[in-house]
């Protein structure tokens, strides 16, 4: 079996395009099949009273208020102050760096003058 599988990889190594193609044309096929067969999801299945429910109907029902209009203003009154945290959690949380902003490009050279390899945990401190 693992003889096949190596002659089968070989081969779409070598003929990469020809499985895309076959990719291509098997996927266009079942977005075919399923706009002449297929039907509509139905997805409306719920069980009143349970604690999923309950919990979906308050989302639901305060979930745009909180979210339009006591998150930004709690945000807006504490300043940097919602943001804080304590420092025995700092080490425990992993260190993300969003693309494109300053902490990104500043974290590859404050790892190299720590001596970690690039994108490892550094100093273990969070750039200011």
């Amino acid at each position: 079996m693992s003889h096949l599988l190596e002659r089968l990889g070989g081969f779409a190594a070598r003929r990469c395009w020809v499985f895309i193609l076959g990719w291509l044309i098997i996927l266009g096929g079942l977005l075919g099949a399923r706009q002449v067969w297929g039907g509509s999801y139905v997805n409306n299945y719920t069980v009143p009273g349970s604690n999923s429910s309950n919990g979906l109907n308050l989302l639901n029902s305060d979930y745009p208020l909180v979210r339009m209009i006591l998150v930004p203003a709690i945000m807006t009154l504490l300043g940097a102050h919602a943001w804080w945290m304590p420092r025995w959690l700092e080490p425990v949380l992993p260190h993300l760096h969003l693309e494109g902003s300053e902490a990104a490009a500043a974290a590859p050279a404050a790892d190299a003058l720590a001596g970690a390899a690039p994108g490892s945990a550094g100093s273990g401190r969070r750039p200011r």
